[in-house]
């Protein structure tokens, strides 16, 4: 129940900051456990998986939709692969030591002697927890398997909601469209996903033609069950339960 009211907490402040990056507050909660560069490893690591099974989801399923709808994706698939590159270039450079201490030596001489040293043991515990985390391989097969079974039932529940509105979306269109249509809410230009969302779902629905109206009364059913009521959720744990960031 705890890591769930963290979750649910994190999502809340993450769908209202760019990227998500608000889901870092979830390290807070946890500092009282362990240290908060160990807690942070934590949130890192399941963003990381998170966006790394996202990101495959997404090629796999544009791939099955050219073979199943049409060929006239391409350009989609291609810019994806562009930015899973990008996205594994960004996690090399964090979990790589070395840049992240490159990166901020400049910032260093801004800092009294005391946060100086405050920073160095958080950026330690963290890149501890790193190391801890890549030794434990049972584990990382673990995070991965479940993220992925998280993946498939987030997938079977945006289907059973397409049925509430009678519109006729094979399974197969969502499980190969949805992931993209995800990826695409995480990019930092709008809120929740709010418009990016809905342009790509009226591009995809245009392939089973189906309307405009179709395609973003799917995305407000999305945007209700999917950010707004457990996003609820998170704001009203959050001020039962308040954190000092």
């Amino acid at each position: 129940p705890r890591a769930l009211s963290y979750w649910l907490v994190g999502f809340a402040i993450g769908i209202i900051t760019p990227g998500r990056t608000g889901d870092l507050v979830r390290a807070c909660y946890l500092k009282d456990k362990v240290s908060l560069g160990k807690s942070l490893t934590t949130v890192v690591i399941d963003r990381i998986i998170d966006i790394f099974i996202l990101f495959s989801l997404s090629f796999f399923g544009l791939v099955i939709f050219t073979v199943i709808y049409t060929s006239s994706v391409h350009s989609i698939i291609s810019l994806i692969v562009i930015f899973f590159v990008l996205f594994l270039t960004g996690v090399y450079l964090v979990v790589n030591g070395r840049f992240v201490k490159l990166f901020i030596k400049p910032f260093e001489k801004l800092l009294s002697e005391r946060r100086k040293n405050k920073m160095k043991n958080l950026i330690g515990d963290f890149y501890r927890g790193i190391n801890d985390f890549k030794k434990d391989k049972k584990l990382i097969v673990l995070s991965a398997f479940i993220g992925v079974v998280s993946w498939i039932l987030i997938v079977f529940q945006i289907y059973i909601l397409s049925l509430s509105l009678n519109i006729g979306i094979p399974l197969a269109f969502v499980a190969s469209v949805i992931p993209v249509v995800i990826l695409l809410d995480i990019l930092p230009v709008s809120f929740s996903g709010v418009g990016t969302r809905d342009a790509a779902l009226i591009f995809f629905f245009g392939f089973l033609s189906l309307s405009a109206e179709a395609a973003v009364s799917f995305s407000l059913l999305l945007l209700v069950f999917n950010y707004i009521i457990p996003a609820g959720v998170g704001m009203v744990l959050w001020f039962k339960n308040p954190v000092k960031i």
